[in-house]
This record gives C-alpha cells, structure tokens and sequence, in this order.
C-alpha cells in the first residue's frame, strides 16, 4: 500500500510538471492572458498548450490527485453521475471563456476554445487508457478448446454464454473475454489456429475493473483512485 502510495504521489508531480512545462512554454511565453483553469494559447501554440496541459492533467486525475480548481467538480461528476473530467471541465471552460470576450479579442477567444478543447480530449484520452480494453465475443464449435487455450496462454478468464443460432435454429456456445488492446493480435491469431472458421466480434470498452485490469494477481489495486 506504501509502494501504491509513492506511486501515485510521484506520478501526480510528473503530470503537474508537464501542466507547468505546457502552461509556461507555450502560454506565458506568448505573452496570453490565462483563461478558464488551464490557461489560453495562440497559432499553433495553442495545439501544443492544449496537449501539454491535458496530458498532465490527466496524470493527476488518474492517480488521484487535484489541482484545486474546477476538476474538482469535474470528479464529483464522475464519481456520481459518470461524466467524462475532461468534458466537464470543457464545459465549465468554456462558460470562462464566454465571460472573458470582455476582455479579450474574438481571435484570442478562438485560439482559447482550440488549447480548451485539444486539452479536454487528452484528458479523457489519458483517464481511458487505463482502461481501454477489448471486449471479444467468440462463437466456435471448438468453443472448449479455445477458451481453455485463452486461460492457459493468455492467462485471462473467459466466460461461455448459451446462444441461439438465428438461422439454424442451433444452440450455440457464446465465449466473452476481455483483453488489453495489444492482446488483440495474439487472441486472433490463437482462434484462428484451433478454428479457422470462428466468428469473432471486438469491441471496445472503455472502463474495465477486476484482476488482470485494476487488480492484480494478489486482489490488491494496481493505483489507487
């Protein structure tokens, strides 16, 4: 739990070092005025400000931690209502960013919802890969076979549903496992071997929890939340 701890401590100041190289480089250096949390960028400066900021941001959250402005609110959303961070704090941006067109020119407003919205995306981006997974549905006549060979040289579960075949009229073993995204290759390659003929559905799931995902072999947490 210490190590976790350390962890998501020394994972916390990278991202807020990253925040800082994105806001500093690329928005003080240009001489723009600060809007919303993160700060407003111009040309292409404001692509770079924009993914400074989500990509440490996104560290933040993801191990735990806060900056003491609007995300806060961003992860009561979701915690309670599922919202995505950086799409709660895109809107909350942009109500800034509405405000302060009495200040700034309709141009800086522009490149300000470009860095606001660049930033809110690799937020999310950040925050999902964690969880980013694959969720594959596999219907064999080898279904015994390949599910035993997912568990032993994948070393993931697999659970077998009962289906009915639409047009035979056939029950039908239905095999669900979810996988990492770079297992993909290698579950495919696996099916294809035992039965070349396997209908295979992949698709992706954005949040997954459980042992070989946020748990390890051990049942404890990989991070902390």
């Amino acid at each position: 739990m210490r190590r976790l701890k350390i962890t998501n401590f020394a994972a916390i100041l990278l991202g807020s070092a990253i925040m800082g190289f994105g806001i500093n480089y690329f928005n003080i250096a240009n001489n723009l005025a600060e809007g919303g949390v993160t700060g407003i960028a111009i040309l292409l400066a404001s692509l770079f400000a924009g993914a400074f900021v989500g990509i440490g941001l996104g560290i933040i959250f993801r191990f735990g931690g806060t900056t003491g402005g609007v995300d806060i609110i961003a992860r009561i959303c979701h915690k309670y209502f599922g919202w995505p961070i950086g799409r709660t704090i895109l809107a909350a941006d942009m109500l800034v960013i509405a405000a302060s067109l009495i200040h700034l020119t309709v141009q800086q407003a522009m490149y300000t919802v470009v860095a606001v919205f660049i930033g809110a995306r690799v937020i999310d981006v950040v925050q999902e890969a964690a969880y980013t997974a694959r969720a594959v549905f596999i219907i064999s006549d080898q279904e015994p076979e390949i599910a035993k060979r997912i568990m032993a040289h994948m070393n993931r579960g697999v659970t077998v549903l009962k289906g009915t075949g639409g047009y035979t009229d056939r029950e039908k073993a239905v095999i669900y496992t979810v996988v990492s995204r770079f297992e993909v290759v290698k579950l495919k390659n696996l099916i294809q071997r035992i039965d070349p003929t396997a209908f295979i559905s992949i698709q992706q799931a954005n949040e997954v929890m459980g042992e070989g995902f946020t748990l390890g072999k051990d049942k404890q947490p990989l991070f902390e939340s």
